[in-house]
C-alpha cells in the first residue's frame, strides 16, 4: 500500500513542477516519494528473506528516513497550498495611493490546480506517515525479540509441525491475549 502511494506522491511531484507550484522547486514530493518506494522494495526483500535481523534492520531505517521525507513533504506542501490560495497574510502598498492593502484583495493569479497538487501531496504524505509507523513499530519489536517464542514460530517459520499448529489452534484465544498484552 506504502508503494502504491509513493507511486502517486512522485506523480504529484512532478505534476507540481510542471504548474509551478510554490515550493515545488524543491521537489518534496518526487524525492519523497523516491524515498517511500525503497522504503517498500526494502520490506518486501526483508519479508522475502524471512525477516533476517539485517534486511529488517535496513527497512527499518528505510521506514524511519521515509517518515522524515513524508514530514518534510507535509510541511512544504502546506506552506505552497498557503502561498499559492492567496492568503499569505499580510499587507501590500497600493503604489498610487500609498495606502496598504490586504494581501487577499490583490488580483493575483488563478492557482487552484497548484493548490489541489499541493493538497494531494498533503493527504499523500499524512497517509504514509500513518502507514510506516505500523512498520516501525513491528521492525523494532522484531529486532528487540518482543515476540513470545511460540508466536515467532508462528510468524516466521513456513514449515511448521503438525503438533505446533495443532497447539497453537487449541489455544488461539490465549494467543490472542498475549499479543494484545505486548501491542
Amino acid at each position: 500500500m506504502i508503494n502504491f502511494l509513493s507511486h502517486f506522491k512522485v506523480t504529484a511531484g512532478v505534476v507540481a513542477l510542471y504548474q509551478h507550484a510554490s515550493y515545488a522547486r524543491t521537489a518534496a514530493g518526487v524525492w519523497g516519494g523516491f524515498i517511500a518506494v525503497i522504503s517498500g522494495v526494502l520490506g518486501a526483500f526483508s519479508a522475502r528473506r524471512r525477516a533476517a535481523r539485517a534486511y529488517v534492520l535496513a527497512f527499518f531505517a528505510s521506514c524511519v528516513a521515509a517518515v522524515m521525507a513524508d514530514v518534510l513533504v507535509v510541511i512544504y506542501s502546506s506552506t505552497g497550498l498557503a502561498r499559492d490560495s492567496g492568503y499569505p497574510g499580510g499587507f501590500v502598498r497600493d503604489g498610487g495611493t500609498g495606502e496598504l492593502i490586504p494581501v487577499s484583495q490583490v488580483n493575483l493569479p488563478a492557482r487552484e490546480k497548484a493548490m489541489f497538487v499541493n493538497l494531494a501531496l498533503i493527504i499523500l504524505g499524512v497517509l504514509e506517515i500513518l502507514l510506516s509507523l505500523p512498520s516501525i513499530v513491528v521492525c523494532l519489536r522484531h529486532v528487540c525479540g518482543c515476540y513470545p517464542p511460540p508466536e515467532v514460530t508462528l510468524l516466521s517459520s513456513r514449515h511448521r509441525q503438525r503438533s505446533q499448529v495443532s497447539v497453537i489452534r487449541s489455544n488461539k484465544t490465549q494467543m490472542l491475549r498475549n499479543y494484545f498484552n505486548y501491542w
